[in-house]
């Protein structure tokens, strides 16, 4: 629990200079109060993805901020693939927020910016979600700003199990799809 920074420059045991150690410092141990992590101005070159974190819930969130309009100057980026088509996925996670962050997709024929792969309660707020350099023209269809789904790289597999996710108050910019939702009707709420 507390606040934390992320800043490839920092140092510090309140500092995680990447996306990757900030979670493998959650996955390891759990939380036991709300964590929030105030991110600085620079360019992440990561994939992200949070697992289920032990102890997040209703109460004891995690937060990712880049502050109230700094969005441009904090970018997490990544040339995805058919392989590894996200840069940000929620994996099975719960009461996630990413806020004031560019989620960049710099792949040319494969990418989904920020995908909720199951999970409930997760969020990107006040962000810019997009696809730049070829990929932002391209035709390929498998290129989507935001993805809702039940599998790692199939769009198109239906979720049973995500519920409450949400995209708010955010630019979402380039992809032959701006949203794709896979969900089951009977077990999901929406």
């Amino acid at each position: 629990q507390g606040t934390y920074t992320i800043n490839p420059s920092g140092s510090g045991t309140s500092n995680f200079t990447t996306f990757a150690l900030a979670i493998a410092g959650m996955t390891g141990c759990g939380i036991a109060g709300p964590v929030v992590f105030n991110v600085s101005a620079a360019t992440y070159t990561e994939q992200v993805s949070i697992p289920n974190i032990t102890g997040a819930n209703a109460t004891n969130t995690i937060t990712f901020d880049g502050g109230a309009g700094n969005a441009s100057t904090r970018i997490l980026a990544f040339a995805t693939t058919a392989a590894a088509p996200h840069v940000l996925r929620f994996n099975n996670c719960n009461f996630v927020t990413f806020r004031n962050m560019t989620i960049r997709s710099t792949g040319t024929t494969d990418g989904w910016v920020v995908n909720f792969l199951d999970g409930s309660n997760n969020r990107v707020s006040n962000s810019i979600i997009e696809i730049t350099g070829t990929g932002a023209t391209s035709t390929g269809s498998n290129l989507i700003t935001v993805v809702v789904n039940g599998n790692a790289t199939s769009s198109t597999t239906q979720s049973s199990v995500s519920n409450n996710n949400q995209v708010d108050s955010s630019t979402l910019n380039a992809g032959y799809y701006n949203f794709s939702l896979a969900m089951s009707t009977v077990a999901n709420t929406f």
